[in-house]
């Protein structure tokens, strides 16, 4: 297991985060995706190269470019399982919490 980070330098808000969840969707090799909106970094958990993932991301037209991309262990895949998690149920509470208004 692979993960790589992008600089995503036009991602600042959760509806682009949204967005790119949306588009790496299909991509059955992606295991899970943490989001740096602050620092316009994306992290992907994935099997095989970053090729699709990256070329993905550029038909967003968010300004992407590759930063690096290393080895995980298990136990590094069980964290970032587990982050994606609750940064997924923190961004359904404030998409509920607006339809609302």
């Amino acid at each position: 297991m692979l993960k790589t980070t992008f600089n995503i330098s036009r991602m600042d808000c959760p509806s682009e985060e949204q967005m790119i969840r949306m588009q790496l969707a299909g991509l059955t090799d992606v295991q899970s995706l943490q989001f740096d909106l602050p620092g316009h970094r994306l992290e992907a958990c994935h099997a095989g190269s970053y090729d699709s993932i990256l070329a993905a991301l550029n038909s967003l037209k968010l300004d992407t470019q590759f930063v690096s991309s290393e080895e995980m262990d298990a136990r590094d895949l069980n964290d970032s399982n587990r982050q994606e998690k609750e940064a997924h149920m923190q961004a359904s509470m404030i998409f509920t919490s607006m339809d609302g208004m």
